[in-house]
Formats: structure tokens, C-alpha cells, sequence
């Protein structure tokens, strides 16, 4: 028939994350909804899983928890101040790169906290040189 056709943004631009489909994946979300007010600390929000990030009325990603915060003085008034995206181990160090900057880019907030969550803490300094916040979790953490 020819090949599959598909509008998701993830697939033209090649993110294509095989990880959230698995224990491991979802182990690390529910240490995350546990732990996630140890490294947002001095903050009062709600934590969402799976909010779409919308820009012009398109999706252009989904991160695995956004942080919600509600101000009655912004027209807007419920926005994110942070994303929190899970990756199991890091496959693909310019995937996974193109997937943040794409979050931060695309959010149409200046100041948005981007935290990527993993076990794979080897590329730790290029995130966080890159303006993004580590958080290493190792498998005694999710016992």
C-alpha cells in the first residue's frame, strides 16, 4: 500500500522514544509523582502527567509532567513553570537534546524550568550546559 503517513510531530521530526512503553519508564514517572518536591522546592504548583504543549493550536510535544501554577493577574492564568521529562536510559544524546529544546522553544515561556529525569547520568554537564536541569536517579533511589 505504500508508506504509513503520520501528522505526529515526533515522527517528522524524528523522536521517536520506544522507552515510554516500558516498566522501566513507567518506574521512573511514579518516583517522580513521589519525589518531585525535592528538586522543585519553594514552589506551589500541581503536578500534571502528559500535558500537551500547544503552540498556534498544534501539538509539538508531550512531556511526562508539566508543573502547573495558577496567577489571577496574568489573562492566562494557568500556565507551566516547569517541564519534567523521563528518560530511562539516554539512547540518543541529539534526540533527546532536539526533544528538550524543542519543549523549551516551542512553549512560548522564556523562563521555563526544562528537568530531564534519568539513570543515565553520563551526559549530565551537556544538559545542564545546555540550560537544562539534571536530576540522576539510580536503581537504589526506586527501590
Amino acid at each position: 500500500m505504500g508508506e504509513e503517513k503520520s501528522w505526529k510531530l515526533d515522527k517528522v521530526l524524528k523522536i521517536d522514544d520506544d522507552q515510554l512503553k516500558t516498566p522501566e519508564h513507567d518506574k521512573l514517572c511514579l518516583w517522580v509523582h513521589k519525589h518531585h518536591k525535592e528538586f522543585m522546592k519553594g514552589c506551589c504548583y500541581e503536578l500534571v502527567w502528559e500535558r500537551p504543549i500547544m503552540n498556534r493550536g498544534f501539538v509539538v510535544g508531550i512531556p511526562d509532567f508539566s508543573l502547573m501554577v495558577y496567577n489571577d493577574l496574568f489573562h492566562d492564568n494557568y500556565f507551566p513553570i516547569a517541564y519534567i521529562e523521563v528518560k530511562p536510559k539516554i539512547k540518543s544524546l541529539g534526540e533527546t537534546l532536539r526533544q528538550l529544546q524543542l519543549y523549551k522553544n516551542t512553549c512560548g515561556r522564556p523562563n521555563i524550568k526544562i528537568i530531564l529525569v534519568t539513570k543515565s547520568i553520563e551526559h549530565k554537564e551537556i544538559f545542564e550546559s545546555q540550560g537544562f536541569y539534571f536530576v540522576g536517579v539510580t536503581d537504589e533511589m526506586l527501590l
